[in-house]
């Protein structure tokens, strides 16, 4: 490779190649001259010893490469701490839920509850059903095993699958086989959209009554990932919430299989906007009452893409927009993978033009551009680029002072819009509302793995300015968050 490499494409080519041998990197993958630099900042080297040891890498870019992570290996874990204590075990699990929500920010803090949620699904008699979404998990996935334990003790289990998920079908195949033969109701999902959303229903017969739980994540089911992908995750046993879960449920279940894609409002609203998806008109829900409960003034809480996801986020932006022409004071903040919607991004422009300051945090691609006179003076756009790969997509709006946030499983691109089954949640619990606020505050402060866009569309390295104290993100999550997931 002589020109510059891509950071995504040579991840997948070390996952492919590098993890099957203990030799150094191919010549193919050794990049020309001074773009060993881009080397600097792959978690990748931490991932494959063997790449550091590499004798084609000048010694300094690999002592450069050992101090960047250094201090995610010279930190004793704590032993105790209060999410250990109180969420990171069996007992009264459920109850904790009901209690209260609960979120988790990987991989500052244990993987374990999730996997815990799944296998009490399992071993509790007293649960009846368990629905998910599965997109990547694991090879040997602890998830996939407690599935097979509860539907053979004969609990209702449905597991809608992906097979598109990119590198990982021969896997999903796999283990979607082994779950039928146990008795998983196991749905492959439609021929042309993706089922990307990352949510898991569990219902239990309680001395009340039925009561079902909820958890929702910006990121997928794999322990594995979760040790080095940053996302979220919510627990709920809120009403509103379980509700919807399972009309979200009902209607993929409804439409499994099918060449069509599922219409989530009437046909007639929908029809010329999906035809050039399939080929195909789509055609009514199999029964009246679905048009009603999956409308958007029933959904309130569970956002769905490819309907409902964008024109919420817009209807959002412009209400800010509104505020700020108003003299109001009006503020969008918001974290993802990548922005590449040209309608959303057309919102965001008209929004700053408006007096709205915009911050961003995007970690791939940007097609926006910030900082120009007259159209976007008022974005600002930076990226975290560090150990942890960032995948966890946070939205804020001031709202004039009541402020909403939001998780949400899709990036701002036309694809998770029209192409995929998405979901955008708020966040409610007033206390777990603040924590992500100042999670998603303290990304737009780093200065050692930030890289700010300019109006010229290059990306540059921030640093500490004079007298200005060294702040690395990650460095400071993984320090006080007080577990690390191992």
């Amino acid at each position: 490779i002589n020109g510059p490499l891509h950071l995504a494409n040579l991840a997948s080519l070390y996952d492919i190649g590098i993890e099957r041998r203990a030799g150094c990197l191919p010549a193919a993958l050794r990049p020309a001259g001074k773009s060993y630099k881009i080397l600097r900042i792959l978690p990748v080297f931490t991932k494959y010893p063997a790449a550091r040891r590499d004798p084609h890498i000048p010694n300094d870019y690999r002592e450069e490469i050992h101090s960047n992570v250094v201090f995610f290996d010279d930190r004793p874990v704590r032993k105790s701490t209060r999410l250990l204590n109180n969420f990171n075990n069996k007992k009264n699990f459920w109850r904790k839920i009901k209690q209260k929500d609960m979120a988790l920010y990987f991989p500052y803090e244990s993987f374990n509850p999730v996997l815990i949620f799944f296998s009490e699904a399992a071993r509790d008699p007293s649960v009846l059903s368990v629905k998910v979404t599965l997109y990547r998990t694991s090879g040997d996935s602890p998830i996939v095993k407690s599935l097979k334990e509860a539907a053979l003790k004969g609990k209702k289990v449905t597991v809608i699958v992906e097979l598109k998920a990119r590198f990982n079908e021969e896997r999903n195949i796999n283990w979607a086989k082994d779950l039928e033969r146990a008795g998983v109701n196991v749905i492959y999902g439609f021929t042309h959209i993706k089922v990307h959303a990352k949510i898991a229903l569990v219902t239990r017969r309680e001395a009340m009554g039925i009561c079902s739980y909820l958890h929702l994540s910006t990121g997928n089911y794999n322990e594995m990932t979760a040790k080095t992908y940053a996302d979220i995750c919510l627990f709920t046993a809120d009403k509103d919430f379980v509700n919807e879960a399972e009309i979200f449920f009902e209607i993929l279940s409804s439409w499994a299989g099918s060449k069509n894609i599922p219409c989530f409002l009437r046909p007639e609203q929908n029809a010329p906007r999906f035809a050039h998806l399939t080929g195909d008109s789509p055609v009514a829900l199999p029964a009246e009452k679905l048009y009603n409960l999956c409308s958007a003034e029933k959904t309130r809480h569970l956002i769905t893409a490819p309907v409902f996801l964008k024109k919420h986020l817009i209807a959002l932006i412009e209400r800010e927009t509104r505020q700020a022409a108003a003299g109001g004071g009006a503020l969008i903040k918001a974290k993802m993978n990548s922005l590449a919607d040209a309608d959303i991004i057309n919102a965001l422009y008209r929004a700053s033009r408006a007096g709205v300051k915009i911050f961003l945090n995007i970690r791939g691609i940007c097609m926006l551009i910030p900082g120009v006179h007259g159209l976007s003076e008022n974005i600002k756009v930076v990226s975290i680029i560090d150990h942890f790969l960032e995948h966890s997509r946070i939205i804020f709006f001031e709202n004039s002072g009541n402020t909403d946030l939001y998780l949400s499983s899709a990036d701002w691109m036309t694809r998770s819009f029209e192409n995929r089954v998405e979901l955008m949640f708020p966040v409610i619990d007033k206390e777990i509302k603040k924590r992500l606020c100042t999670i998603l505050d303290l990304f737009f402060k780093d200065n050692c793995h930030s890289y700010n866009l300019g109006a010229d569309g290059v990306w540059r390295r921030l640093q500490p300015g004079g007298g200005e104290n060294r702040f690395r993100v990650q460095e400071y999550f993984y320090k006080t968050c007080g577990l690390r997931n191992e």
